[in-house]
């Protein structure tokens, strides 16, 4: 693979981390639980898709919304800290 080429699942986790801040960085529960819940509907709507028609198209946009699942199944969230100094 030549060094200006990248996956499509790098791709998305490259547009992610612009909007979203990396891995690591935290976002609030309810971010990630839509951002989850929005990426499985989109899940089964490719997977239909590519099972009624499996050309290229179709099997990169599931790719992708495979990978935006797994992103948002990894993303850190704010964790609510009972034993915190307040």
């Amino acid at each position: 693979m030549k060094d200006k080429e990248m996956t499509i699942e790098q791709f998305v986790f490259n547009l992610l981390e612009q909007e979203h801040g990396e891995l690591r960085d935290e976002v609030s529960d309810e971010l990630r639980n839509k951002n989850k819940s929005s990426s499985i509907e989109v899940m089964n709507s490719t997977l239909t898709t590519f099972i009624e028609n499996p050309n290229f198209v179709n099997w990169n946009m599931m790719i992708t919304a495979m990978a935006t699942y797994q992103w948002w199944v990894q993303k850190r969230t704010h964790r609510f800290d009972l034993e915190a100094d307040f």
